[in-house]
């Protein structure tokens, strides 16, 4: 059975994550491992036993104060937890993005699901989002939830497309999360807002549409081709999902250089931090 790492740091933010998760995972047949990173600072001239004695007492702290913090996610959304399908894991590390990758690296998880902040300024730039820095370096998808997002049943996935050219490729991923939800997929392709070089005037949205439908054998798909030239492609996503009323946004991940890390801003991180509804991040 395929497994959640749903992260935690007790925050408000945090627990309507930890609230979707338990839903999400309700609903794809899931298991859950709840993780917290845990930090304390002990005095240098602290001997070495009185050290792992202070770190093991601090973990089993954070351990009795996650249980209890998950149990009270699950009575308010009135599901019983089942304990042969959650696990519960506290690590001690002063960085929490790095105990995260190396949790993914050992426990064998198909998808993370944590809350965003919403960093802005100087906080986003100096600091950024955790979460952020997850969907960049995690080698499964990432589901960033918006820290007052209650959760919806999902009924309609908006789905932004990088590539017209690859659509079928690509929606593969995306009607396999569909059919769990039996929910309507709405592709957007917005011209100028990619890489893409395709004119906006070659574009027959009927005709791949009807080639998508034929070839995909899924016929809840809609296309929409939006000219994105004048508009910055967060915006255009924002307003796309609000007018459709999507519950879930979903896009692709490329990996990125180091240039385009240093002086390209990710279009994928900056809706992590700008999104009202659910993003999944797929590499």
């Amino acid at each position: 059975m395929r497994t959640l790492l749903v992260p935690t740091d007790f925050s408000k933010g945090s627990l309507e994550a930890v609230k979707y998760a338990i839903q999400f995972a309700e609903k794809t047949e899931r298991k859950i491992l709840f993780f917290h990173s845990t930090f304390i600072i002990i005095p240098t001239r602290s001997s070495n036993t009185a050290y792992l004695h202070a770190v093991q007492s601090n973990k089993v702290n954070k351990l009795k104060q996650l249980i209890t913090f998950i149990d009270k996610a699950y009575i308010s959304v009135n599901i019983k937890r089942d304990e042969s399908r959650t696990k519960f894991l506290v690590k001690h590390d002063h960085n929490a993005v790095d105990s995260i990758l190396e949790t993914l690296n050992e426990q064998f998880i198909d998808l993370i699901v944590m809350g965003t902040h919403g960093a802005t300024g100087f906080r986003k730039v100096l600091l950024g989002s955790n979460t952020a820095k997850i969907i960049e370096q995690a080698y499964c998808p990432v589901l960033a939830i918006p820290a007052k997002y209650k959760y919806k049943p999902i009924k309609r996935i908006s789905y932004a497309a990088s590539d017209i050219e690859k659509l079928a490729k690509e929606l593969k991923k995306v009607i396999e999360i569909a059919n769990k939800f039996d929910a309507v997929i709405d592709v957007v392709h917005i011209v100028g807002g990619t890489k893409s070089n395709i004119k906006l005037e070659n574009i027959d949205p009927g005709k791949t549409l009807s080639n998508l439908t034929r070839q995909l054998k899924f016929h809840k798909l809609h296309l929409y081709i939006i000219d994105g030239k004048e508009k910055p492609l967060v915006q255009e996503l924002n307003r796309f999902v609000k007018h459709q009323k999507s519950e879930l946004l979903i896009m692709l991940t490329a990996k990125r250089s180091f240039f385009d890390k240093m002086f390209n801003s990710s279009q994928t991180k900056e809706l992590a931090y700008n999104l009202n509804i659910p993003l999944l991040a797929i590499k």
